[in-house]
């Protein structure tokens, strides 16, 4: 419902909203509150869209703006019980994607966007993404489960020079490594949450080639990849933190011996946070890491899952200075990285 006197109708108003530079838009709202805002706003910078219908309003204000950076996208054809009043009657005969207007704005800006989070949607026009050319971070959320197929080709054709941090969530390690191999170099961060355990020789290899600069990434790790693993620490000398997730197929034993020694030896000196299931390991084997970290940097112990048994054996190591147990969700907490903040 829209107040019988909108805000840009203020006294002061071409004034303060002129200056606008970030805006959470909803296309339930009424088209006339978009229309109302476009009228005034030009410096809009940072935007949210969460989309259930069509709303050419919001197609104007995005199409009004000079420079849109930071943009956020969330689609949801099912509506979640909104009624589709502004869809016409042509869109509803004719299937046509009621987003089109919005999507079609939003290429405008294609050049200057920087930072793009998506919550994938079949109806998202995936022909965006090779336009996207100075993207510097993405994020990519496929919790609805959506064919893959539909986006692979698009994203393998896409090139993304200036990126510096992936994300990816329910996306296959295939897709994630052929967006690593077309950056050029700048990659600091790959964040992978998935169950996918295929394609992880060549997922590795990808970090090892294509990001020399890595400091924080997630690891799909099993007896068949460690001497990729090897290759990564020998080759990332920049690395500060390693997410590694483990995996064996049943009756399958970790070679956990070897695995261990291969990150006391191999590790660089700059590493420091390791975020691991520690159930998977023997008390033994972990006594024998700790022992061997020793001389190292203090290292950070996140666990992805809290084990009593195991945080009482550890704090020992903890007293002596050789590793800190963090019970938090502070892993990917980078004090560099100032972290994009979107409203709920």
């Amino acid at each position: 419902m829209v107040s019988e006197y909108p805000i840009y109708t203020f006294p002061g108003a071409n004034v303060s909203l002129s200056k606008l530079k970030e805006l959470q838009c909803m296309s339930c709202s009424e088209l006339s509150f978009y229309y109302g805002l476009a009228q005034i706003c030009r410096s809009i910078e940072k935007i949210s869209l969460m989309l259930f219908e069509s709303n050419s309003g919001i197609a104007h204000l995005i199409e009004m703006q000079t420079r849109i950076k930071y943009l956020c996208v969330y689609v949801d054809d099912n509506d979640y019980g909104f009624k589709d009043k502004n869809e016409s009657k042509k869109e509803q005969v004719s299937g046509e994607n009621k987003h089109k207007r919005i999507f079609q704005a939003l290429v405008k800006h294609a050049d200057s966007i920087l930072y793009f989070m998506l919550w994938i949607d079949r109806s998202f026009p995936f022909c965006l993404f090779p336009q996207l050319i100075n993207l510097e971070t993405l994020k990519l959320i496929n919790d609805l489960g959506v064919e893959q197929r539909l986006f692979e080709k698009q994203l393998e054709m896409a090139s993304f020079p200036n990126l510096q941090v992936l994300e990816l969530t329910s996306i296959s390690l295939s897709i994630a490594t052929k967006i690593i191999e077309n950056t050029n170099g700048n990659l600091w961060k790959v964040k992978i949450e998935s169950s996918d355990f295929n394609n992880t020789i060549i997922y590795i290899r990808a970090i090892i080639n294509y990001c020399p600069n890595i400091e924080y990434v997630s690891l799909f790790i099993n007896n068949q990849n460690l001497d990729e693993l090897k290759r990564l620490l020998i080759s990332c000398q920049r690395l500060e933190g390693i997410e590694l997730l483990i995996k064996m197929a049943e009756n399958v034993r970790f070679m956990s011996e070897k695995f261990f020694y291969i990150l006391v030896s191999l590790a660089p000196t700059s590493l420091y946070k390791i975020q691991i299931d520690l159930r998977i390991f023997s008390l033994k084997t972990l006594d024998l890491f700790f022992i061997n970290w020793r001389g190292r940097k203090f290292l950070h112990l996140y666990p992805l899952i809290t084990w009593r048994s195991t945080s009482d054996s550890l704090k020992k190591y903890e007293i002596e200075g050789i590793i800190k147990y963090c019970m938090d969700n502070s892993f990917w907490y980078i004090e560099k990285y100032e972290e994009i903040e979107w409203e709920d």
